[in-house]
């Protein structure tokens, strides 16, 4: 995961706790009864104590999609763009916001730009992903034989080249020692007929 990644999925996740911790203890909302013709008594109350406990599991949206955008970019470690799962979950969380926007829709909004921005540097990602895959192939045990295999193939290839040149550099020597020879037995039978002419010539 890239950094800006980590540091957006730790911002969701620490934001919808605290979304979830603040329904039970925050003083939200504020009361004032009266007991007869006392004077006014004035409190505050939290979310849970002025809707009750089933106001947590809505409290709790933010945080399980932040927990499940996370788990799904971190099974997509390597692998090109953050996912359309992914992605889905962090819209049905923006309409969420919209349709909360009146309660607690903003205090969502950070969850949920978090998440977007989480999305998107996974995608980011892609190009050095590829590359770390690749390099972890090469790595592994089939990579390693692979490069064994090439540099053997290499090595045979190299030396048929010496071969080939050695056989090409005796071919060539061989010619050259043919037409020495030929030239010295022409030179031989030359020089006698010149001989044999000159003592005609004589007599």
């Amino acid at each position: 995961m890239r950094r800006a990644e980590q540091v957006s999925l730790a911002v969701a996740l620490a934001w919808g706790l605290l979304l979830v911790v603040a329904a039970m203890v925050a003083p939200v909302y504020s009361t004032q009864t009266s007991a007869g013709s006392g004077p006014a008594v004035t409190g505050s109350a939290t979310l849970v104590q002025v809707n009750g406990w089933p106001v947590l599991l809505v409290c709790a949206v933010p945080l399980a999609c932040a927990l499940l955008v996370g788990a799904l970019l971190r099974r997509r470690a390597g692998k090109p763009g953050a996912g359309p799962v992914a992605w889905t979950v962090t819209a049905v969380l923006a309409g969420f916001n919209l349709l909360a926007m009146l309660s607690i829709g903003v205090f969502v909004l950070p969850v949920t730009a978090a998440l977007i921005i989480a999305c998107v540097s996974h995608r980011a990602e892609r190009q050095p992903a590829r590359q770390h895959s690749c390099l972890a192939r090469s790595r592994s045990p089939a990579g390693r034989a692979r490069r064994v295999q090439a540099g053997s193939a290499e090595r045979r290839a190299q030396v048929r080249d010496q071969v080939g040149r050695g056989l090409d550099a005796d071919r060539q020597a061989d010619q050259v020692g043919g037409h020495l020879k030929r030239r010295a037995r022409r030179r031989g039978v030359s020089h006698p007929a010149r001989v044999l002419d000159q003592r005609l010539d004589s007599a």
